[in-house]
């Protein structure tokens, strides 16, 4: 199951709601991706920060690191992948 934990943050210089994804914790020490998402169902884009990736996946000179996801709008759950070049 797939949790959201709003919170306040500065992103790109302005303070946003950001959504902590399955971490009650959202400010805590250590390794996190904050990132903008569109949820694939209804389309609304929202911020989300990350920390631990379900898969990691090395293709290349690639990084692929997938993500459980829930959307804030619609409440519906989905994967979102992210790529990280090498």
């Amino acid at each position: 199951m797939t949790y959201l934990v709003p919170f306040n943050d500065k992103f790109a210089g302005e303070i946003r709601t950001i959504y902590s994804v399955n971490s009650d914790e959202p400010n805590k020490q250590g390794g996190s991706l904050t990132t903008s998402e569109k949820c694939p169902y209804c389309s609304e884009s929202n911020l989300y920060r990350f920390y631990e990736p379900v898969i990691e996946i090395e293709e290349g000179n690639n990084l692929i690191q997938i993500y459980e996801c829930k959307c804030a709008s619609c409440r519906k759950e989905f994967n979102t992948e992210i790529k990280f070049e090498n």
